[in-house]
């Protein structure tokens, strides 16, 4: 089985080989990818190391909570600026 994971809510997939898995999408809508970096960000989140770059996250999103079967929980710390008139 080849493990990929979803590029949006990062919930990860399992498929029979690595061609299938680069041209499916999840439920989510998000593209799924299983190359190299993608399998160390699976490993990443089964280790609990959720820091943002090392998930390839924008600075200010933090994941709160994490599982494989329903991906990620994410809250969006980054601040507009206010518009002013």
């Amino acid at each position: 089985m080849v493990p990929a994971l979803c590029q949006d809510c990062l919930r990860v997939w399992e498929f029979v080989d690595w061609e299938t898995a680069m041209q499916a999408t999840c439920t989510c809508g998000g593209q799924i990818c299983s190359c190299p970096k993608c399998y160390r960000r699976i490993q990443s989140l089964h280790a609990r190391r959720w820091e943002a770059a090392q998930l390839g996250l924008p600075n200010g999103v933090v994941l709160l909570g994490w599982n494989a079967y329903d991906g990620a929980q994410f809250t969006d710390l980054r601040r507009e600026p206010l518009k002013h008139d």
